[in-house]
């Protein structure tokens, strides 16, 4: 324990921040569903937060760096040298943003075996929840609403034929993005059925149906051999 508030009070005292986009911030240190996979020691627990803007992937993989290389170097290595630290869990607390980027987030996730959440106290919207898609096991506690994907830019000129076109292939990038995070094809379903105007804040036992809470059938096969392995 009071390694854990050392750890705790050593990340704080470096958050990170944005100007502008999303922002990501320490908030926990082995906290519950934070699991030590692939040998490591530590497993960090960031809070992201904001509305999701190009960049944010890249800010997402610079912070799991820079947050790992602050335990590894000034925590394990004093005792011991064990290597180990890692970034995973998420929570997420977001109105939405960029679609594109939303999908880089969360394959960046997938690729980290990260476990993603929405707190109680947080609502996750829109792309919001095509970056939480991306986690290997998802924990929707708080508010978690989808809508149709729409911006002046996806859409282009306001004639029915081409933005009919541009909207069903930036339809078939969010549903390989979806099959590769091995979610089912009703969530992109939903999506498509609630207006871009509004939001429709999924229940349960929804979220459950669609995937939104659940576990990637690999990820749970894998987690299992691992701890099925002798000490």
């Amino acid at each position: 324990m009071k390694m854990q508030r050392f750890i705790a009070g050593l990340l704080g005292l470096v958050a990170s921040a944005s100007v502008y986009g999303g922002e990501f911030s320490f908030v926990d240190v082995d906290g519950p569903a934070c699991e030590q996979m692939n040998g490591s020691t530590v497993c960090l627990t960031l809070l992201y937060s904001g509305l999701i803007t190009k960049g944010d992937n890249q800010k997402l993989i610079s912070e799991m760096k820079r947050s790992t290389q602050i335990i590894e170097e000034s925590i394990l290595s004093s005792v011991g040298g064990r290597p180990g630290a890692r970034v995973g869990k998420i929570f997420f607390n977001s109105p939405g943003g960029d679609l594109f980027e939303a999908m880089k987030v969360g394959q960046t996730i997938r690729d980290n075996l990260i476990v993603t959440q929405v707190p109680s106290n947080s609502s996750c919207y829109s792309s919001c929840v095509i970056a939480y898609l991306g986690g290997v096991f998802r924990v929707p506690v708080g508010r978690v609403g989808v809508h149709s994907f729409y911006s002046k830019d996806l859409v282009g000129p306001a004639e029915y034929a081409s933005a009919s076109k541009r909207y069903d292939a930036v339809s078939a990038e969010v549903e390989a993005y979806l099959k590769a995070m091995r979610i089912p094809t009703t969530f992109l379903d939903e999506m498509k059925n609630t207006p871009h105007y509004s939001v429709k804040v999924l229940e349960f036992e929804e979220m459950r149906r669609l995937g939104v809470a659940g576990i990637d059938p690999v990820y749970a096969q894998v987690r299992q051999s691992s701890r099925d392995k002798p000490k």
